[in-house]
This record gives structure tokens, C-alpha cells and sequence, in this order.
């Protein structure tokens, strides 16, 4: 994974607490945004237990990609 494709990872988790910030991430500081890949599955973690079903979703899709481009990593 580059460090582009880790950049736009963690802009799109960000966006994803931006929207469940209130039902989901209501314990963390309102300027809270993901910064590391910890942080972020962390972030798909609340959302994936306590969100809706779309959130729930694009929680998939994320950690779907995340884990394809671990792989690539590992395998590299």
C-alpha cells in the first residue's frame, strides 16, 4: 500500500465518522478525524456496531479494501 493509497483510506473513514460522528462517535473529541490506519479501523469498528445498515455497508467495502491492500503489501 502506498502511502497515497493509506491517504485516501483515511480520507474516506473520515468523511464516514464526519456522517456518523453524532449516533456513533459521540465519545470522541468533535475534531477527532482518523490520522493513522489504527485509528481508522477503530473508527469502522463504532460504526460497524452502531450504525445503520449503509454504514454498516461502507464499512464492508472499506475494510474489504483495506485488507486487498494489506495483502499486497505482505505478499510484496
Amino acid at each position: 500500500m502506498t502511502d497515497n493509497d493509506l491517504q485516501v483510506f483515511v480520507e474516506q473513514v473520515s468523511g464516514l465518522a464526519r456522517t456518523y460522528r453524532a449516533q456513533c462517535l459521540w465519545f470522541a473529541p468533535e475534531d477527532f478525524l482518523p490520522r493513522t490506519t489504527e485509528e481508522a479501523r477503530r473508527v469502522l469498528a463504532c460504526i460497524e456496531k452502531y450504525g445503520d445498515r449503509a454504514g454498516f455497508e461502507e464499512v464492508q467495502r472499506l475494510k474489504q479494501w483495506l485488507s486487498r491492500h494489506s495483502n499486497e503489501m505482505s505478499a510484496g
